[in-house]
């Protein structure tokens, strides 16, 4: 596989275009992808999946780059209760970020 064909697999897997090769029971199939040098992976830049990735200034890619951002944000955000960030932008709405983490009953 070319270093390009890879980096575009890696962009559109970290985007969650590929769904994930679970090998859970031992009886999968072996993918190309799941071998190691020196055995080559199957080219696969035909699929949607690389199209979207392929131009990284198209509008559709930047679109799908931002909300994947922003819903990772918003997860992350949830879960940690960061402060600073860009969703607290003044006293009350800090008071009130602070409070719902007080609040949280954790296990």
């Amino acid at each position: 596989m070319a270093p390009a064909t890879s980096k575009l697999y890696l962009y559109a897997e970290h985007l969650g275009l590929i769904p994930p090769q679970r090998c859970e029971s031992g009886t999968e199939p072996v993918t190309s992808f799941m071998r190691a040098a020196p055995y080559p992976h199957v080219d696969e830049t035909h699929l949607r999946e690389d199209q979207i990735v392929a131009d990284p200034l198209s509008d559709e890619l930047q679109t799908l780059w931002m909300g994947t951002a922003r819903k990772n944000r918003e997860v992350f955000q949830q879960i940690f209760k960061v402060v600073p960030t860009d969703t607290v932008r003044n006293w009350e709405q800090y008071k009130v970020c602070a409070n719902e983490d007080r609040h949280h009953t954790w296990i």
